[in-house]
């Protein structure tokens, strides 16, 4: 629901899907009380792709697929809540739908995603997951950059810390 005004249709819609599953939202300053596990996502920070952009996604993986390429997918928010309970809050209201995309079209070799602060790594169903570190935990170094070097065989990400 952030970023948009009351009257957008992508406003809307997210404050459907969090009234339908957070009884907090609106009632409460207090997002997780009583929220356990992937219904944690469901807060005003997070977000979903819609109907529309998974449409768009499903026939950009399906065009890579038919053309022989491989993908990196760019998310803010996590695409997969991975196997850390701690990242359920962070995770895309509707990555189920997200997931059942790529698994459809098995062309994505890695997934890089921010909001998790804490950052992290698995690998599941043939992809890479990245979630980046956030800026805000730069150490001492005072440096928050990175690059993603891809080869034909390989991603690596590089970074000062």
């Amino acid at each position: 629901a952030i970023g948009w005004g009351p009257e957008d249709s992508r406003f809307q819609e997210a404050e459907r899907i969090l009234k339908k599953n957070n009884p907090n939202y609106g009632v409460s300053d207090d997002w997780f009380k009583g929220m356990e596990g992937l219904n944690r996502r469901f807060v005003p920070y997070n977000g979903g792709l819609g109907a529309k952009q998974l449409q768009w996604f499903r026939e950009q993986l399906t065009a890579a697929r038919d053309a022989g390429d491989r993908v990196i997918v760019l998310s803010h928010v996590l695409l997969h809540p991975s196997r850390r309970e701690d990242v359920s809050d962070t995770t895309l209201y509707d990555f189920e739908e997200a997931l059942e995309a790529i698994r459809a079209c098995p062309v994505v070799a890695a997934v890089l995603c921010g909001h998790d602060h804490s950052g992290g790594y698995f690998f599941v169903e043939g992809a890479h997951h990245i979630t980046l570190r956030s800026p805000l935990r730069k150490g001492s170094n005072s440096l928050a950059f990175g690059r993603l070097d891809v080869y034909a065989d390989r991603l690596v990400v590089r970074g000062p810390g």
